[in-house]
C-alpha cells in the first residue's frame, strides 16, 4: 500500500472506533428529569427519589399514580408539603423494600 492509503486505513480505523464508541457510551442525563411539577397527588403507588446530580441542582420525586385500571407518572413540587415529607421518610429508609412504609403513611385512614 502506498502511503496515503495506509493513513486512510488508519484514519476510518480510528474513526470506525470512535464511532463504536459513542455508540456504546452510556447516556448521561444533562437535566432535570421534571420539567413540570404538581404540588399534591392521589392514590400514590410508588415513588422514585432522584438525588441532585450534574445538570440538575435539585432532588426530584417521581410518583406513580393509579388511575382507574391505568398508571401514570408525575413530578412532585420538592417545595410541596406532600414531597417534602416523602424526601424525610425516604431519607430515614433508604431501602427499596420499605418504600411502602413512606406510601402507606401518607394515605389517610378510611372511615
Amino acid at each position: 500500500m502506498s502511503v496515503p492509503m495506509t493513513r486512510l486505513a488508519f484514519f476510518l480505523a480510528a474513526l470506525a472506533g470512535v464511532w463504536v464508541q459513542i455508540y456504546q457510551a452510556q447516556s448521561i442525563q444533562m437535566r432535570c428529569t421534571c420539567a413540570k411539577s404538581v404540588k399534591y397527588a392521589t392514590n400514590i403507588t410508588d415513588f422514585k427519589v432522584i438525588e441532585r446530580r450534574s445538570g440538575c441542582d435539585k432532588p426530584e420525586l417521581v410518583v406513580t399514580v393509579a388511575v382507574g385500571n391505568n398508571s401514570t407518572e408525575l413530578c412532585l413540587s420538592p417545595d410541596g408539603k406532600l414531597a417534602k415529607a416523602f424526601f424525610r421518610c425516604w431519607e430515614k429508609n433508604k431501602n427499596e423494600t420499605r418504600k411502602h412504609e413512606c406510601i402507606d403513611r401518607k394515605k389517610k385512614p378510611e372511615k
